[in-house]
């Protein structure tokens, strides 16, 4: 990836979409937003495959830093997240209204 790029990125098991992300790199910093696998197939390491080979591509692609957001109770991914070097740095509470 190259400076101000964004990459959508799907991840595909027997011709069907298992996982997808989407991944952007500005100057230094890369951010990945969207990152979801198909709750049938969770538990057998295609996210982390996937994050870890963003991660890399990233990193080549000159990023410092990469960032992510994650739901603060999803223990899963903040498990899968924090096991591959992730550490929180902020948290914030998000609010809705009824309509």
């Amino acid at each position: 990836m190259t400076e101000k790029d964004w990459a959508t990125i799907l991840v595909e098991r027997d011709g069907r979409v298992v996982a997808t992300l989407r991944a952007s790199l500005a100057d230094d910093h890369a951010a990945i937003y969207g990152f979801a696998v198909d709750a049938r197939l969770r538990g057998r390491g295609i996210g982390r495959d996937a994050l870890r080979r963003t991660c890399r591509e990233l990193r080549a692609g000159g990023a410092g830093t990469i960032g992510l957001e994650v739901e603060v109770e999803n223990d899963r991914a903040l498990h899968l997240y924090t096991s591959l070097g992730f550490e929180p740095v902020t948290t914030e509470d998000y609010w809705a209204i009824a309509v």
